[in-house]
């Protein structure tokens, strides 16, 4: 009996630390002049991302969730000083993550 209690504390435990993983949010920065925002769309049944006008410039803040990021492409929910929001993909050259 005490095994099979440890066995499914242990498994409650492995799924809330999974958890936990899967919404860590990263703090990222953008590290050029702009980080212009894209569409993704399916061309060819291949994803392919348009340029849009608008973009963030150096230094700009945001963040999101960790499993979001990935090193080509990063979709951001962005909100300006105006409060204006703006969704779309940036390019993951343009942007890091800040290191503390």
């Amino acid at each position: 009996m005490i095994k099979y209690l440890s066995l499914l504390i242990l498994f409650f435990l492995s799924f809330n630390i999974e958890a936990q993983s899967q919404t860590r949010s990263c703090n990222m920065y953008v590290v050029r002049d702009r980080a212009y925002f894209y569409d993704r769309t399916v061309s060819q049944g291949r994803p392919a991302y348009l340029k849009r006008k608008g973009y963030m410039v150096y230094g700009e803040a945001f963040t999101v969730p960790c499993r979001l990021v990935n090193e080509d492409w990063i979709y951001v929910v962005f909100r300006n000083p105006k409060g204006v929001v703006t969704k779309g993909y940036v390019r993951g050259s343009d942007v890091e993550i800040f290191v503390d």
